[in-house]
C-alpha cells in the first residue's frame, strides 16, 4: 500500500502540478485513512466501499474544520480515481461520497416580538429626548417608523412587521 501512495505522491507532482504542500496535505491523510481502515474496519484499504469511507470522513467530523473535511473528500477522490486508472480496482468508490455541507448557523435567527419592542421603545425614548422643543412633529414621528422597520428587517423580524404597522408596544 505504501508503494501505491508513494506512486500517486509522485503522479499528483509530476502530471497534477499539485503544490508541494497539497500533496504533503493528501498522502499524510491517506496514510490516516489506510491506518483507520486496517486498524477499525480491519479490512484490506483496497476493498474500500463508499461506506467505509463516509465512515472515516463521519470520525473526522468533529475534530476538523469544514475546509478540513473537504480537502479529505478530495484526497480520498483523487487517490481511488488513480487507483482505477492503473487497473488496481474496478470503480472509484469515493466518487459516490456526498459533498460536504456546511451547517447552517443557529445565530442569523429572527429576534422575538418581546426582542422588538423593546428595542423600538429604547430607541424611541432617546429619540424623543433629542427632539424635545422641535415643533416638527412630522420628522418626529415618520423618522422612527422608517429607521426601526429597516433595523427589524434587517434582524430578521420579516414580513408580518415590516408590512403592517409598526407594534405598539
Amino acid at each position: 500500500m505504501q508503494d501505491l501512495i508513494e506512486q500517486f505522491r509522485k503522479e499528483l507532482l509530476a502530471i497534477h502540478s499539485f503544490k508541494q504542500d497539497t500533496v504533503q496535505n493528501y498522502i499524510s491523510l491517506l496514510y490516516r485513512y489506510v491506518d483507520f481502515a486496517n486498524e477499525h474496519l480491519e479490512i484490506d484499504p483496497l476493498k474500500s466501499t463508499t461506506r467505509n469511507l463516509s465512515d472515516f470522513i463521519d470520525l473526522n467530523r468533529k475534530d476538523y474544520s469544514h475546509s478540513s473535511l473537504i480537502h479529505i473528500r478530495s484526497a480520498l477522490i483523487h487517490f481511488f480515481a488513480f487507483l482505477v486508472r492503473t487497473d488496481i480496482i474496478p470503480e472509484n468508490p469515493a466518487e459516490a461520497l456526498f459533498p460536504i455541507r456546511k451547517q447552517k448557523s443557529d445565530k442569523n435567527q429572527p429576534i422575538s416580538r418581546e426582542t422588538a419592542c423593546g428595542l423600538y421603545e429604547k430607541a424611541s425614548l432617546s429619540f424623543d429626548m433629542n427632539l424635545r422643543g422641535v415643533s416638527y412633529a412630522r420628522l418626529y414621528r415618520a423618522i422612527p417608523h422608517r429607521a426601526f422597520g429597516d433595523l427589524y428587517f434587517q434582524a430578521g423580524y420579516r414580513a408580518k412587521l415590516y408590512l403592517s404597522p409598526l407594534p405598539v408596544c
